[in-house]
Parts: C-alpha cells; structure tokens; sequence
C-alpha cells in the first residue's frame, strides 16, 4: 500500500538548512486556489500541515489563515522550520502564528493544543510515505467537523510541449527517472510518480471507512498528458 522511509530521522542541522535550501519556492499558486474554493466559506483559522519538513507549504498557506501548525517525524526538519519562522516572520510574529512540533502523520493530532482542531489538513508530498488507516483516523481527529483534508503530489518531470526542443529535453529527463534514479526507487516513490491514482482512500480501508464523507471527495490533476 505504501513504504516507509527514515531518510528525514537521520537529517543532521545542516542537511536540513541544504534540504531547506534545495527544495525550491512555492508550491503552484492555482493548488492552493483549488484548497481555497474547495473549503469555501468555512472557517480559516487554523491549518495543519503535515510531513512539514522545513516548512514550505505552511509559509504558502498562512496568509489564507490566521496561524498555521506543522509537523514532522523529523527533529532536524522541525528545528529548522523554527529557525525559518522566526526569519520570516520575527520572533514574535513567528510565535503567534506559527508552532512546529516533531510528530507523524499517523499522530498528526497530536501536534495540535488540547481540545484545539484544524479546519484544514494538509499533506504535500507524503502520503506515500504514511500507514494510511492511522493516518486517517488521526486526521480525523485533527479536523474539525466538515474541515477540509487536502493531499498532494507531483507526477513525473514532464517538458511542457511550448519549450523549444522539448522533446530531446523529455528524453533526458525520462533517462534521469528511468535510468539513473531506477535503482533507488521504492513502491512509495512509484505511488506519488503515479500521481496517487493507487493511493488507497479512507472508506477503502477497515476502521476508518466511516469517518469521511465520500460523496464529498474531488480529485484534480494538472499538466497530465
């Protein structure tokens, strides 16, 4: 169903800053438009994302909300969304809106304050990673009644066919993924390169069929071709 890796457990301080550092910007503006329409008029006051790394998602979630809360299994990922925080936001700012605690997806609520619930759940890029019925069931408990849990994943590279040479650029990036990553990949990896069309959902699965409403799932893909 999914594998699990502990790459994230063995960061040390300045893997973490590199990772912090290498991953790049924001995820795409029209993702959390979706997020933003799909949740509607319901309250925007928290937001929890979760597998939160260093933090990107949650800096592009928190102007939709007043705070936001991230967490992750790893302690080095967390430190430095800290140290991020208060970069971004000041020390004060970062206090007030932000809070970053070290836990799992399958105990994501236990990142959230005693009694407190999200109305938004986020998981970018790490569901594949998770045991689905825990995680599930502690979203579950995350969320607050018709809160929003939004999950998502990039597919393979693709050139998109406006680049000049976009074919011979394809072919290099198919032999990247096909051929020199093909030795590393694991069964997680395959399910967010599918663009989580296995990724099992929660009335697929014993003991947490019942805490979703499945009538109000909506799937969305972008740039599939």
């Amino acid at each position: 169903m999914t594998s699990q890796d502990h790459t994230f457990l063995k960061f040390t301080p300045g893997q973490a800053a590199q990772y912090a550092d290498g991953r790049g910007g924001s995820y795409p503006a029209l993702l959390y438009q979706a997020i933003s329409d799909y949740h509607g008029d319901r309250s925007h006051d928290l937001v929890l994302d979760v597998g939160t790394g260093p933090g990107k998602a949650v800096w592009d979630l928190l102007p939709h909300f007043r705070r936001a809360v991230g967490c992750d299994t790893s302690p080095e990922m967390i430190e430095q969304a800290k140290r991020d925080a208060v970069e971004k936001l000041g020390a004060a700012g970062a206090k007030e809106r932000t809070s970053f605690s070290v836990a799992g997806g399958e105990d994501c609520a236990s990142a959230l304050a005693q009694g407190e619930r999200a109305d938004v759940v986020t998981v970018a890029m790490t569901a594949h990673w998770l045991d689905l019925p825990k995680f599930y069931a502690s979203v579950a408990k995350a969320l607050k009644p018709n809160g929003t849990l939004a999950i998502w994943t990039c597919s393979s590279m693709y050139c998109h066919p406006s680049e000049p040479n976009h074919e011979r650029i394809q072919e290099i990036l198919s032999e990247l993924e096909d051929g020199m990553l093909a030795p590393y990949v694991t069964p997680g990896n395959m399910m967010s390169r599918n663009a989580y069309e296995g990724l099992a959902l929660p009335w697929d699965l014993h003991g947490v069929e019942g805490a979703y409403d499945r009538l109000s799932f909506v799937r969305k893909d972008w740039d599939r071709y």
